[in-house]
């Protein structure tokens, strides 16, 4: 008679499963890993891999699935806090982003070299597409209160959402690359650069996102300098 595993059980062996892989991508790369890489990983027999995933592409909408349900859980309560003025909870959304990436910065800057990894195109795109159907309507609703606020004036609060969530994960990669740059200077030089490179850089996607919304100038902060310092430090390996 098979064995039955309880709903406890079955989610806790499923989060391992999808562990597993997710320290794969980034060893190895999405299109490298193979089923057989994450039984290993996972510790577990091919048939008890398929008893939680059809296939390796399930696996890894199980992995994106997993890691936007994680972010929402996080950013919805900010966005239903009847408390908070609109263009406040829009603040509170970008730092919170922040905070959560700091709380891992030493781990994302030790795996962004395999995120960026041709191999993991396909996951990159996929991760991409989620993040714009998860988190654009988060946004789109901060938007319309905005808009009532007087805070915001914006024709289009649904398509204001897209592109703000759009221009934000452009700026992410666009960090990423400078974080990632090996052809700036050495030492206190490099970082220099680095941190004159992302402040520009973070400077233009401010202005472009307060635009989009028609909020006043100066009125957002999308990420804070001093933060991006230790980014940059702990990459570049060195004092600013």
């Amino acid at each position: 008679m098979a064995r039955t595993l309880n709903p406890q059980e079955y989610e806790q062996k499923r989060s391992q499963i999808l562990d597993a892989a997710q320290a794969l991508v980034y060893l190895k790369g999405y299109e490298q890993m193979t089923i057989s890489d994450i039984q290993e990983q996972a510790g577990i027999s091919k048939g008890a891999f398929y008893h939680y995933f059809d296939s390796k592409h399930a696996l890894l909408d199980g992995m994106i699935e997993r890691t936007m349900q994680q972010a929402v859980q996080v950013l919805t309560p900010i966005a239903q806090d009847a408390s908070l003025p609109a263009l406040q909870k829009l603040q509170r959304f970008f730092q919170t982003v922040s905070s959560w990436k700091t709380a891992r910065r030493d781990f994302l800057i030790a795996v962004m070299k395999g995120w960026y990894r041709d191999e993991n195109t396909v996951l990159r795109q996929k991760t991409s597409s989620a993040g714009l159907n998860w988190f654009s309507p988060i946004l789109q609703g901060i938007i319309q209160q905005g808009i009532q606020e007087g805070a915001f004036n914006s024709p289009n609060p649904t398509g204001a959402g897209e592109v703000v969530m759009a221009l934000l994960q452009a700026m992410g990669d666009g960090m990423s690359r400078i974080i990632l740059d090996d052809d700036l200077p050495g030492d206190s030089q490099r970082q220099e650069q680095a941190f004159q490179k992302m402040g520009d850089m973070i400077g233009a996607y401010t202005t472009a996102i307060e635009r989009i919304l028609g909020a006043a100038e100066g009125s957002l902060q999308l990420i804070d300098m001093e933060v991006m310092k230790d980014w940059i430090f702990v990459a570049k390996d060195g004092d600013l």
